[in-house]
């Protein structure tokens, strides 16, 4: 029980925390973190349950991650498909909107869940508990409530919530978002062949998931508030062709026998590499120590400890790692 616990507040502690989203003081609002919590725990418990029953691997939970960033953003906070300025600003909403969605913030933060909020949390979880790696981390009957909890959860922040999207634009969402579940358990646990093959350098799966992810993050947040901003068309093509890039290449370089720990933590530093960059950014440019850098602080501290151990492991066992996962 205690992994799936650790699981369920590491989602939403780097998906809305460490990039950056909430200070440490928000996050612990109380009804913030009550409408925030469930659905990211819960999420990332019902991912992984679907990779390891299935006996997937990390290419099936993106995807599962994809279904699951259309599910929290469409449909419970509604934030790809709302017209009004909020979080996305009016000149970005003007120039992305096409058919009910907000198209750039929709590629763009579908794929920051998927890594930051899904696989990511996954991995670390499962680092810090490598003996059940391969275990399922629940019953059926929590299962079953966590994805109650899915089910549930729009209506609860249809509450408070100031828009209420078209039966189309939340049809469309219900469809990708199975879509992206039935992929995910279609995708092979290996996407190459890993016969013969040694999983490259972990500094190459750094650098890859690095780039991708500053990249997609810049085209979803920087790129519609420009003078003036780019066709559409092409920007969205841009981002779609980035991610897949992603995908390919870091499902050929994982793809060995001796992909392990090492790899994986590299993965999910590339992944976060971005959000820390900013926040030194940020706190060099106002010229204190804010929230968000003791956020950034204690994640680099606990990746520290995660590579630490992994080194003791790796030293302990002579037997080359698995790729599991």
């Amino acid at each position: 029980m205690l992994p799936a616990l650790i699981l369920f507040f590491l989602s939403p502690w780097i998906g809305e925390v460490v990039s950056g989203f909430l200070t440490v003081e928000q996050f612990f609002e109380p009804f913030r973190l009550l409408i925030t919590l469930p659905p990211y725990g819960c999420g990332a418990l019902i991912a992984r349950e679907l990779m390891v029953r299935n006996k997937k691997s990390w290419p099936g939970l993106f995807m599962f991650g994809l279904a699951f960033g259309i599910f929290f953003e469409a449909i419970i906070t509604r934030v790809f498909v709302n017209p009004e300025p909020g979080i996305i600003s009016p000149q970005a909403i003007a120039y992305q909107r096409v058919l009910g969605w907000n198209w750039a913030n929709t590629i763009g933060v579908t794929h920051f869940h998927a890594l930051l909020a899904i696989v990511a949390p996954v991995l670390l979880a499962e680092m810090l508990f490598p003996k059940q790696r391969s275990e399922s981390w629940m019953g059926t009957p929590v299962l079953w409530i966590c994805v109650l909890v899915m089910v549930v959860w729009p209506f609860v922040l249809g509450l408070v919530a100031d828009y209420v999207p078209s039966a189309p634009v939340v049809l469309s969402a219900i469809l990708l978002t199975g879509l992206f579940i039935a992929v995910g358990l279609a995708m092979p646990a290996r996407v190459f062949s890993s016969q013969h093959r040694r999983a490259w350098h972990p500094f190459w799966l750094l650098l890859v998931c690095t780039l991708a992810m500053a990249l997609v993050m810049i085209g979803s947040c920087a790129i519609p508030d420009g003078a003036p901003p780019p066709p559409l068309p092409a920007l969205l093509g841009a981002m779609i062709v980035v991610i897949l890039i992603e995908f390919l290449l870091l499902a050929l370089f994982t793809c060995g026998h001796s992909f392990g720990d090492r790899h994986r933590l590299s993965m999910v530093l590339g992944w976060l590499m971005f959000f820390l960059l900013f926040t030194v950014a940020k706190e060099i440019e106002a010229k204190q120590i804010t929230q968000r850098g003791i956020a950034a602080g204690l994640t680099v501290l606990f990746l520290l400890f995660l590579r630490i151990e992994v080194e003791v492991e790796k030293s302990g066992s002579p037997a080359p790692e698995q790729a599991t996962g």
